[in-house]
């Protein structure tokens, strides 16, 4: 008997033909790794004025409500001023931009400017004193400018921009900064690397690492594509499984992303942010599309599968790269992070990955990391508690098939859903699964969460 929920998507199936993908199987009794506390973040841009977070109170609800772990603004410290911001078509003080970040329960992460820095020729540089001035404001007093708990979370640098390779930065400014402190934990990072270079971010660890203590994260930049390349349906399809070329995306997909994490981590043993990302850093109109919702949802389950962080790129960035658009209206990538936050419709997803797989898997070596890959279906499921993400990759099929569950019976779930244009519809409500299996239809490029009861 086809559970209740088939009923509400199976129109779908019939306008957009069907293909049984097989079985789906989640292992709940095998924890694969811990989900970071930071790992469902983003960037604050401050290229949105005014439709941002401090200036527009529609922006600031919608990114509220997706529930983030942290989310990242970028502030210079100089000549004895209050901080300013350091980045974008903003200008002002810094204190509202914190305070808005950690009003809304996320954890502010402060990107620093360093010596020297010219970006875009707009930033001026930062030094150590300036460094150590931002963590006595908004760590060590942190109650005397309005904020509810101390910034623990800093990155030194930003890009080439920093020069910032082989750690001088770091090596001038952490000692410091760790007195400055005064006795609150705080954690550093850096280089925040323009993109993926393994060579590069050991070098920054190596040299950094006997120096108070060392950095406490890596942060690099990925962008899918760049410039304002207008892709082609294939180059899209490429971007999602690879088979392309122009970069480690296009080359390998989404997976990418998962790999790099992993090989930097084992290289390293530190946790590896993903400090930017989106799909250009230009203004490629695929970005606009329901598309972008289902690449951008894949690329945050690879990060954080990996153990990472994920720092999608950003709130609103008065172009198409944010996650709210200069209309106030939620951009594709806002429901890319809504099925993993559950935003304020369902629960988060789970403190730890659990093992999953799917017919058609195979394992690749990208990077230097061995990866499971799948054209058509990713999985990403979680114990504390118990979610499921299905993204169908493919923009013609609906998928169709069993979901086996290992480590949980009988109970009950509910499941929403989004094909990247909307929030995402609650199409069952309460649905009975016994003898840990169930089955699923999931339209093309569609993400569907599935919530499962304690």
């Amino acid at each position: 008997m086809k559970p209740p929920f088939l009923s509400c998507v199976i129109f779908i199936s019939l306008l957009a033909g069907n293909t049984y993908a097989g079985t789906i199987n989640v292992d709940f009794t095998k924890n694969t790794g811990t989900v970071n506390s930071r790992a469902f973040s983003m960037d604050s841009t401050e290229y949105g004025s005014p439709h941002d977070i401090v200036h527009d109170q529609t922006v600031y609800n919608l990114i509220a409500a997706l529930h983030l772990d942290a989310m990242r603004i970028d502030l210079q410290n100089g000549n004895g001023v209050a901080p300013q911001l350091g980045a974008g078509n903003t200008s002002g003080l810094g204190d509202p931009w914190v305070q808005a970040i950690d009003k809304m329960g996320a954890k502010p992460i402060i990107r620093l400017h360093t010596m020297g820095e010219n970006d875009n020729g707009a930033d001026s540089g930062g030094s150590a004193a300036d460094a150590q001035a931002m963590v006595s404001r908004y760590t060590a007093n942190y109650a005397s400018y309005g904020l509810s708990k101390p910034v623990q979370y800093y990155v030194i640098g930003n890009e080439t921009n920093a020069n910032d390779s082989s750690g001088s930065n770091f090596i001038a400014f952490a000692s410091g900064m760790r007195s400055a402190a005064n006795g609150q934990t705080i954690y550093i990072g850096g280089p925040a690397w323009g993109w993926y270079d393994e060579g590069t971010m050991t070098t920054y660890h190596n040299h950094t690492k006997g120096t108070a203590g060392g950095p406490d994260f890596l942060d690099y930049h990925q962008y899918g594509n760049g410039g304002n390349t207008h892709m082609t349906p294939t180059q899209l399809q490429q971007e999602l499984n690879g088979g392309g070329t122009g970069g480690d995306v296009q080359e390998y997909g989404t997976v990418s992303y998962q790999a790099e994490v992993a090989k930097l981590h084992a290289d390293t043993g530190l946790p590896i942010e993903v400090g930017e990302w989106n799909l250009s850093w230009g203004s490629d109109p695929a970005q606009g599309q329901p598309f972008n919702a289902i690449w951008g949802a894949s690329v945050i389950g690879n990060i954080v599968k990996a153990g990472g962080i994920s720092m999608e790129y950003g709130d609103s960035s008065g172009s198409l790269m944010g996650v709210v658009s200069q209309n106030d209206t939620p951009m594709p990538l806002y429901y890319a992070y809504y099925m993993f936050t559950g935003g304020d419709l369902f629960q988060h997803f789970g403190t730890n990955m659990v093992l999953t797989s799917v017919t058609g898997d195979t394992t690749s070596n990208v990077q230097g990391s061995n990866v499971v890959k799948n054209s058509t279906l990713e999985v990403f499921a979680s114990n504390n508690p118990k979610n499921i993400v299905v993204i169908n990759k493919d923009p013609n099929t609906t998928q169709m098939g069993t979901v086996s569950l290992t480590g949980y019976d009988s109970g009950t779930m509910n499941v929403w859903q989004t094909t990247g244009n909307a929030l995402p519809t609650h199409i069952a409500t309460n649905v009975a699964i016994t003898n840990g299996t169930f089955t699923y239809s999931v339209p093309p490029y569609s993400i569907t969460t599935f919530v499962l009861g304690n």
